[in-house]
Parts: structure tokens; C-alpha cells; sequence
């Protein structure tokens, strides 16, 4: 590693300790809130899950002009989905009586259907790793995407969804799709490992820890025998840490450096693979030093540079070592 990308490296590497520092904190004291009042211990947890499933959407949606591929724009879109989902289920828990008309299954069903999408988000972002699709397509499929969450919200709603539990315990329906939720998680996982050169180090790790973390919470949701049993304690709070691990892999690069937010996250398809850092911000300009394995020139991407007028401008220099 240059000795100009250190710092930067050192920067984002204190950021991670700070959130892993947060992550243990809270892990102690949420089971001490499970404890006492087990409906507030999950209202937090959902609610802090909502917050960020929203931010990822925020971040990635504003900065979408500036990717340079469609794996994080795919990525915010589907969170949005996920968040509105996960809301209605922390509504229809058992306890809330947000939906007095609601059957003790209905809350099930949102969590599902919010784990399918949930999964299905790194699934479908995975396979846009290096591709890019317009943004026309995006404000298109956005509506889209609003109105087909509308429409499967009405059928569980209405009673057309299938059942997920019943007074002897989980149905059928809800084992497969647990399975098929994980094994969505754990493909995605080999997709992203696959592709891992295209992404910033530490973002990767960050990210892959997170989608680990998912799918251990889902192994252990599975192995649940009742809303209040250790697996279903143990399953949120690795929810949790996920969403922590989701948020600074996102927030710590993209909002700070909106200009280039696929620079330092997301797959970087127009850089030729090799050794990929950044060496340094200065004036606000973003220098990333891309060396490529098979030869020994140095690319330098100069973005975000700020002119008098406020605007941001680009410029692109090659230089050969």
C-alpha cells in the first residue's frame, strides 16, 4: 500500500472500529431490554432496521447519476421496499394492536415477505456487479416496483397470501422459504467473493461481514420455536449488528464522497483489475491510483474537484511510470 492511501485507509479503519465498538454496546444492553419488556426490545431493533433500510435508499438513490454500475442503485431501490415492509410487520407484531382486525399470522407474513425482499436485494445487486443500466430505466422501475409492493401488501392483507404459522407451529410454506431466503443470502455471498478485486477492501469486508451476519440471523429465526425463545433474541441481534455493518459500508463512502460514490464501494467496472486505493483528498478533488497487474502505468481519476461557480467538474489524467 502507497504511503499516500495510508491515511486514507487508517481514516476509514477507525470509522469501522467506532461502529464495531457501537455494535458491542448495544448487543449487551439489548438483551437486558429483551428482558424487561420484550415488545420494546423488538420495536427498537425493527425500527432501527427501518431507519437504515430508508438511508441506504436515500444514499444510493441521490448518488445514482454517479455510479458506475447499477449494483448500488439496485441495492437502495430494493431496501426501500424492505423498509416499508419491515414497518408494517413492527405494526401488526403481536402487542402493538396497530391492526385490531389482524390474525396472529398476518405479522408473519410481512416478515417474510420483508426477508424474501430483504435476500433478493444482494441476490439481484449482485448480478449487476460491472453493469450498468440507464437511468431511465431506474425512474421507470420505481413506480413500478411502489405499485407491485401495493399490490402484494393488499393480498396478504386480504387473506391470499399463504399461511406461515398455525397454533402447532410454522407451516410448510414459511420452512421452504426460510431455506430459500438463506440460500439466496449464501449465493449471493459466493457472487460478491467472486467479484471481491472490483470492490474497495474495506468496504468489501464490511459488506460480505454483513451479509454473513444475515444469514446466520436467518438460521437462527429458523430454529425458533416461539417469538420469545433465545433463537428469536439471538436472530435479531445479528440483525442488528448486520444493519450497522449495511450502514457504514454505505454512509462511510457514498455520503461522504457523493461525487464518486462508486469510487471507494462499488464495483469499479471501468478500472482495469489490479491493486485499486485511494491516495489521497485534497481541495476537493479525490484521487483514486489504480495499478493494474499486467503493467505498470498509474491512472489517476480526479473527481469532485469544486470550481468557483459551486459546480462539480470531472477530469481524468493518465500518466506512465
Amino acid at each position: 500500500m502507497s504511503q499516500q492511501a495510508l491515511p486514507q485507509r487508517l481514516y476509514l479503519w477507525n470509522g469501522s472500529k467506532q461502529i464495531l465498538l457501537v455494535i458491542v454496546a448495544t448487543v449487551l444492553v439489548l438483551p437486558l431490554i429483551a428482558h424487561l419488556n420484550y415488545l420494546l426490545f423488538h420495536t427498537l431493533v425493527a425500527l432501527f432496521s427501518i431507519v437504515i433500510a430508508a438511508s441506504i435508499f436515500i444514499i444510493t438513490w441521490n448518488t445514482r447519476r454517479f455510479h458506475e454500475n447499477s449494483y448500488l442503485t439496485a441495492l437502495g431501490m430494493i431496501f426501500l421496499l424492505v423498509a416499508c415492509m419491515d414497518l408494517l410487520h413492527t405494526m401488526a407484531y403481536r402487542g402493538m394492536v396497530v391492526f385490531p382486525f389482524a390474525s396472529a399470522d398476518l405479522s408473519v407474513q410481512l416478515w417474510i415477505t420483508a426477508h424474501y425482499l430483504q435476500s433478493g436485494a444482494f441476490f439481484v445487486s449482485a448480478l449487476l456487479i460491472g453493469k450498468r443500466i440507464p437511468l431511465t430505466t431506474w425512474r421507470q422501475a420505481m413506480p413500478i416496483s411502489l405499485v407491485g409492493l401495493a399490490l402484494l401488501i393488499g393480498c396478504i392483507m386480504l387473506g391470499w397470501f399463504p399461511a406461515c404459522s398455525t397454533a402447532s407451529g410454522p407451516t410448510l410454506f414459511r420452512e421452504i422459504s426460510e431455506l430459500i431466503i438463506i440460500l439466496l443470502l449464501l449465493v449471493s455471498l459466493l457472487f460478491h467473493w467472486r467479484k471481491r478485486l472490483r470492490f474497495d477492501r474495506l468496504a468489501f469486508t464490511l459488506q460480505l461481514g454483513a451479509i454473513a451476519l444475515l444469514v446466520l440471523s436467518d438460521i437462527a429465526f429458523a430454529c425458533q420455536i416461539t417469538d420469545h425463545s433465545i433463537w428469536n433474541l439471538v436472530g435479531h441481534l445479528l440483525k442488528f449488528s448486520a444493519f450497522m455493518l449495511i450502514y457504514k459500508s454505505l454512509s462511510g463512502n457514498a455520503s461522504r464522497m457523493p461525487c464518486d460514490a462508486s469510487a471507494t464501494f462499488s464495483p469499479m467496472s471501468s478500472m482495469p483489475p489490479g491493486d485499486c486505493s485511494l491516495s489521497s483528498i485534497r481541495g476537493g478533488e479525490l484521487f483514486v491510483s489504480t495499478t493494474p497487474a499486467k503493467n505498470s502505468r498509474v491512472i489517476r481519476w480526479m473527481k469532485c474537484a469544486e470550481n468557483p461557480s459551486g459546480k462539480s467538474s470531472t477530469r481524468r489524467r493518465r500518466s506512465i511510470q
